[in-house]
């Protein structure tokens, strides 16, 4: 028997107004960009985003302005 392996997406909502759908990080095709982890997305983003350190991340992402999400 084959396992599924999860995959991760980063998102976050439109503006940041939870009612708008939500945008994902991207590659240069457009391409959502999957990590194996939650820890290999959350790595991505603190060595790409401008002026965060890992405790605003954490509360990006407790508070749900970030989201990182299992997707099929």
């Amino acid at each position: 028997m084959g396992g599924t392996i999860m995959k991760y997406a980063i998102s976050r909502h439109i503006n940041g107004i939870s009612l708008n759908g939500k945008e994902y990080c991207v590659d240069g095709e457009d391409n959502v960009l999957l990590f194996d982890s939650f820890e290999s997305a959350k790595e991505y983003l603190l060595m790409h985003l401008v002026d965060c350190d890992e405790e605003d991340l954490n509360e990006d992402i407790e508070n749900g302005t970030i989201q990182i999400e299992p997707c099929d």
